[in-house]
């Protein structure tokens, strides 16, 4: 599929440098990676299941994995960094997302936790559909982060619906800056694992 202008824009280059911000022992710290080698673009679609009408359940929480449970989303190796976005079918699908897998996000400083079908925290099919996604969704995951999505159908007709992603994957090579120079801090791209409060650091970028 072609690849909306802002997430060209915006898929990294060889020399890069990405600022990835995790949670450890409570706190926030950041950790470096510099890109060496772009391995390419791959679209990986995914069947989330069939959602009921208004059901709280919604289609119940997905890993994203094929039928042998290998993960779309979670690097096999240390040293690569996906960088991903999604779309969404049918339009009117709500999909809410758990980074790390167990962690609400998307929920409201005065509403501390989020149920399926509350009118907040979700991205539909309008704004990101299934083969346009939009820039609003990008995320990273490295080995050892997991993500969780569950979909949503919020009308009462039809009775049930099939909720669909479509994943944009960007795959790197990348080297783990453990002393980082000032220029590469400098010009580090920065992106939170998670939200307000990031997801573990993994035991190999410690």
């Amino acid at each position: 599929m072609p690849l909306p202008g802002l997430i060209l824009q915006s898929i990294h280059r060889v020399d890069d440098v990405v600022g990835l911000v995790f949670s450890e022992s409570g706190s926030p710290v950041l950790r470096y990676l510099k890109v060496r080698a772009v391995e390419g673009t791959g679209v990986a679609p995914f069947s989330m299941g069939s959602a009921s009408a208004m059901a709280a359940a919604g289609t119940g929480w997905n890993r994203i994995q094929d039928s042998s449970a290998r993960e779309y989303l979670v690097p096999a190796n240390e040293g690569v960094l996906y960088q991903w976005w999604y779309g969404i079918t049918p339009s009117y699908a709500w999909v809410y997302r758990r980074f790390p897998a167990g962690i609400d996000r998307g929920n409201l400083d005065a509403i501390p936790s989020r149920n399926i079908g509350d009118p907040f925290g979700y991205v539909d099919g309008y704004t990101s559909p299934l083969r346009y996604p939009s820039v609003l969704t990008g995320n990273y995951t490295v080995k050892g982060t997991f993500v969780e999505f569950n979909g949503y159908h919020p009308f009462a007709e039809p009775s049930s619906v099939t909720i669909f992603l479509a994943f944009l994957i960007a795959t790197f090579k990348v080297d783990f800056l453990k002393t980082p120079s000032a220029g590469d801090i400098a010009r580090a791209k920065v992106f939170t694992m998670g939200g307000r409060s990031p997801a573990p650091v993994p035991d190999w970028l410690t």
